[in-house]
């Protein structure tokens, strides 16, 4: 996993209102030069009406913020790329962020890929941040629970007891498989 922490940072999001400044995280993971996919309802508590406009309000300030692997931090703002938003966005819940590319150097892209096993649960691995500042290994399974055609839902399953804690931090992270690919 270490190899990969590099490339998913937190990302870290805040949006003026007129009374006060909303705060919200989570993870996301690079899939291509300066691109990264995240989880849309960190961006928008209320992403299942959001829209292109409100995502690229002013108000809203995206920060990614990557771990080396000597434990630096570097801080790099990103907005939403208008090219990959569409109606799916919505009823997906995933965003891509563009950033510079140029200050993080060691992220490396994570490529997104299509399990074949539909009848077994498959193990993965992953990375995320529960307390908005340290990042935690994860691993677990993914158990299929509907098979229709080519298409399957699947339950994220985490093997760590995270009984208590919030998981606020978790999601838009991705779940690794042990080809170091990305579902």
């Amino acid at each position: 996993m270490s190899a990969a922490t590099p490339s998913i940072p937190r990302v870290f999001v805040e949006r003026q209102t007129s009374q006060e400044t909303e705060v919200s995280y989570g993870a996301g993971f690079v899939i291509g030069a300066g691109l990264l996919l995240t989880a849309l309802h960190i961006l928008d508590a209320e992403y299942r009406t959001c829209t292109l406009p409100r995502l690229t309000d002013p108000a809203l300030r995206i920060t990614l913020e990557f771990s080396s692997q000597n434990g630096q931090c570097t801080k790099v703002p990103a907005q939403v790329d208008s090219r990959f938003w569409s109606s799916a966005n919505v009823e997906t819940d995933w965003v891509v962020l563009q950033f510079d590319q140029k200050q993080v150097p060691d992220a490396m892209s994570l490529q997104p890929c299509t399990l074949r096993s539909y009848y077994e649960a498959v193990p993965w691995h992953g990375f995320g941040y529960l307390t908005g500042e340290e990042g935690i290994a994860l691993r677990g399974s993914l158990l299929p629970l509907q098979v229709q055609g080519a298409s399957t839902r699947w339950q994220v399953l985490c093997d760590q007891p995270l009984s208590g804690a919030s998981l606020r931090g978790l999601s838009g992270g991705p779940c690794l498989l042990s080809s170091g690919q990305v579902v």
